[in-house]
């Protein structure tokens, strides 16, 4: 709820799908990073998220990191079900 949702309002279509899943990433101990990569994997990815959000990011940028997350056998499953979680809890009536 803190890291997604105040900016929800503001996710436009698939890039703003991108820019949450990159908070969730940025921030969540994801424990299926931690399961194929340990804490340096977890490490990495929060890290790599981080410093694109920072400097800003574009569908190359996220096919790099998808490439270097391929190779490194990381996959951030846990923020993916969390970004699923987010847009319904985005579609409720608060």
């Amino acid at each position: 709820r803190r890291h997604v949702l105040p900016f929800w309002q503001h996710a436009q279509g698939e890039r703003g799908l991108q820019q949450a899943l990159l908070r969730l990433m940025a921030v969540n101990p994801d424990t299926n990073l931690a399961s194929r990569g340990g804490l340096a994997g977890l490490r990495y990815v929060q890290e790599y998220a981080s410093s694109l959000l920072a400097r800003g990011w574009d569908d190359e940028a996220l096919r790099d990191m998808d490439r270097a997350l391929i190779a490194r056998n990381l996959s951030p499953g846990g923020s993916a079900d969390l970004l699923a979680v987010s847009w319904l809890l985005a579609a409720l009536p608060w």
